[in-house]
């Protein structure tokens, strides 16, 4: 009798050290992942002025890029010069809004900023920017590297989405 009882209380005594640990685990899981999601928005908060010129950027982008393909040029011959060099200021300004975003997707493989966040924050804003990019590289062999993370993280987010995904094939 002795012996079943020592064995039931050593059993009592393992579940309880087991759910001792299951508590901690998921307790610190939990913690972890509260932070990291509190790191994101304080470092999205950080940054708001600068993503706030993005709507901008791409609008004045878009109307150099229209006026320069309409050819009116109001009799002006600096007028094209004076277009190419806006447009050589906005794309700077827009690739590195990109380099930003892909450090963010960078960030986001890597574990340190939280998946969610970045996506409800950012993710119009990525897709538009990247958007422009494939614009700009259209009809050109251009096999470069350097957005590799952002391009990714797009693609994942478009595989959590098929609905979105049939939709963009469709077009």
């Amino acid at each position: 009798m002795i012996q079943f009882e020592t064995a039931f209380f050593m059993l009592y005594l393992l579940c309880c050290i087991a759910f001792v640990f299951l508590y901690i685990s998921l307790y610190v899981n939990r913690h972890f992942s509260f932070k990291k999601i509190e790191f994101t928005q304080k470092f999205i908060d950080s940054n708001r002025a600068m993503t706030a010129e993005i709507d901008k950027i791409l609008f004045n982008i878009e109307l150099v890029i229209h006026t320069y393909e309409s050819g009116n040029f109001y009799g002006n011959e600096n007028h094209e010069q004076k277009l190419m060099d806006e447009l050589h200021d906005y794309a700077t300004q827009l690739f590195s809004i990109l380099k930003y975003f892909n450090n963010i997707a960078s960030g986001v493989d890597k574990n340190i900023f939280d998946e969610n966040v970045v996506r409800v924050n950012y993710e119009h804003d990525m897709r538009a920017c990247y958007k422009r990019l494939r614009l700009a590289r259209r009809g050109r062999d251009y096999n470069d590297e350097t957005f590799l993370p952002l391009e990714f993280l797009l693609k994942k987010w478009d595989s959590k989405n098929p609905a979105k995904l049939k939709w963009k094939v469709g077009i």
